[in-house]
């Protein structure tokens, strides 16, 4: 239908309500872009100042894939900057540096594992010492509500699972 280049990195799209959501590469920014589905117009942009390169096979730009819930789109970019925003308009509701706040060094090929949306929270793997490996902010005010574990950042993203009954 349409074919449109964009920035570099390795995350995919988040697709909700006829938009397509992503996280680029731009030059020296970061840049989380809604698209038109049946168009590819660009709807919006909200960008940060941050460059993320791995020359070793790992290319450039941020590798996790947004996620969307309750008309906010939540990305996170390679050096661990994470967003909420607005899906209508891209408007910044909020904002965190998830290795910042974890105490935590960053992976070689960058920050990986996609946001979850469960209920209130939105969970990341920043990977810090002393039961900062998991955290949870709230999706709507990004405050801290959890840390847990103290397990070293893979590239992988947090999943929700249901067990012998249990979620």
């Amino acid at each position: 239908i349409w074919k449109k280049p964009i920035g570099g990195g390795r995350a995919s799209f988040a697709i909700l309500d006829g938009r397509a959501f992503t996280i680029e590469q731009r030059r020296q920014q970061e840049v989380v872009a809604a698209y038109d589905v049946a168009t590819g117009r660009e709807l919006w942009t909200n960008a940060w100042a941050a460059r993320f390169t791995q020359w070793m096979g790992g290319g450039e730009g941020p590798r996790a894939t947004p996620a969307v819930a309750d008309g906010h789109v939540f990305a996170l970019g390679a050096r661990g900057e994470l967003r909420c925003l607005d899906a209508a308009t891209g408007r910044l509701v909020w904002r965190t540096n998830i290795l910042q706040d974890a105490g935590a060094k960053n992976l070689r090929w960058g920050m990986s594992g996609s946001p979850l949306v469960a209920g209130d929270a939105v969970i990341v793997l920043p990977g810090g010492p002393a039961g900062r490996s998991v955290a949870a902010y709230d999706r709507r005010t990004g405050k801290p509500l959890w840390t847990a574990l103290d397990d070293k950042q893979a590239y992988v993203s947090p999943m929700q699972v249901t067990l012998l009954g249990v979620a």
